[in-house]
């Protein structure tokens, strides 16, 4: 069976009337939660976008969840080429209604539209076993925007699973030409094992950003997650950059299809901060907020900035991705994108479930995704904010993205 979303689409145009160019992002949005089909390995539809010709990248952001008791499942979201009818990338996750109610799944893949054609890709999302009550929540993203060439839009993607121990295991790497790039990693962590221990999964990007996620096949944690982390780098030289990653309890790896992925831009501001990085100006077309340090996160519905920037007119594209989210009890972090010059929220459902630290056998930490756009006519301020039911929480590391396509 599959079942529609309504999608509300937000398509930025460059010029206007019969003349207009084709969009260089294409960004739809669920408004209305998506049940997935009750039977094991049923996949269900949840939207498309329409791609015309042009080196694309496409990211896919989707929080399954479960809250009946007695109900668990590995669940999963794909990207699929509807013209190829083939998919491009799969990303996995796990729900638990006595435990882990809820799991972020973002998926990233690139694709070059020949001239004069159009491609369809497709978001999909379906769980592994016979479970009656798991849905996809309102607010699921698929958004496919321009890299300024093809060169300039690099992606290495794994192949066999990447087993993790003690001490950095290199993943993938990207050779990079000079300049300024941004930088992705995408990739599902996986810890099915019944120790005790917690596995903290921490991976290294370049510029000394991290992705992570706290994992284990105990009853009442994660055991898969998938994990998207977000950085900058600029070259003088031709370079080859990576990703590294470990598992201190040598019981984690990922799943196939980690990705390494490097978008050229043409000019950069680059912070690390929790409040909102400057100095942007008409030619910049990325800002990032690169933090690799511990940000606080209040009580209440987005009570704390853990990151941001301040962006000059034009359309722009938003990321961001929290890591290492944790609480000192189970319970949901709420997350949002907000326009804070105009004081209007962008994405109101980067949401996480933390399962809180229960013991000291380690971290149980989490993460979310943030996708959002915005296209101002002045100079404007964009904030992530993330606030908890529960005291105690904190966003160890973040990337914080606004790039203009």
């Amino acid at each position: 069976m599959v079942l529609l979303s309504t999608i509300v689409a937000a398509i930025s145009w460059a010029g206007g009337g019969a003349a207009a160019a084709m969009p260089r992002m294409v960004f739809v949005k669920t408004t209305a939660g998506t049940p997935l089909d009750a039977g094991a390995s049923v996949m269900t539809f949840v939207q498309e976008v329409t791609l015309g010709s042009g080196p694309w990248t496409v990211l896919g952001r989707a929080f399954l969840t479960d809250s009946t008791s007695g109900e668990s499942d590995f669940v999963r979201c794909e990207l699929f080429n509807a013209t190829a009818k083939t998919p491009i990338d799969t990303s996995a996750g796990w729900v638990e209604g006595d435990g882990v109610v809820g799991n972020m799944i973002t998926n990233l893949a690139k694709l070059t539209v020949a001239s004069g054609s159009t491609v369809t890709i497709q978001q999909w999302c379906w769980h592994d076993h016979d479970v009656q009550h798991i849905s996809v929540a309102s607010g699921a993203t698929l958004v496919g925007f321009k890299a300024l060439s093809a060169t300039g839009n690099r992606l290495k993607r794994t192949t066999p699973a990447t087993p993790l121990g003690p001490g950095q295991t290199t993943v993938a790497t990207v050779s990079i030409s000079p300049g300024t790039w941004l930088v992705g990693f995408k990739a599902t962590a996986v810890d099915v094992s019944t120790s005790t221990n917690n596995t903290p999964i921490e991976c290294t990007l370049p510029g000394g950003s991290i992705a992570g996620r706290g994992l284990s096949g105990q009853a009442f944690r994660s055991s898969v997650s998938t994990m998207l982390g977000l950085t900058a780098v600029t070259v003088s030289l031709a370079d080859t950059i990576k990703v590294t990653c470990d598992a201190p309890d040598n019981a984690g790896y990922l799943d196939p299809g980690a990705v390494l992925w490097a978008r050229r831009v043409s000019s950069a501001v680059v912070g690390n901060s929790c409040g909102t990085v400057t100095g942007a100006v008409g030619s910049t077309d990325l800002v990032i907020d690169r933090r690799t340090t511990s940000c606080p996160v209040g009580t209440g519905t987005s009570a704390s900035q853990v990151g941001g920037g301040s962006i000059p007119a034009g359309t722009w594209l938003i990321l961001g991705a929290e890591q290492e989210l944790e609480t000192t009890a189970a319970g949901y972090v709420r997350c949002q994108i907000k326009d804070a010059t105009h004081n209007r929220v962008l994405d109101a459902r980067a949401t996480d479930y933390s399962s809180g630290d229960f013991d000291t056998a380690g971290s149980v930490f989490s993460g979310t995704t943030y996708v959002g756009e915005v296209s101002p006519s002045a100079k404007t301020v964009v904030q992530f904010r993330c606030g908890t039911a529960n005291e105690g929480a904190s966003s160890g590391y973040g990337g914080y993205v606004l790039l203009r396509p």
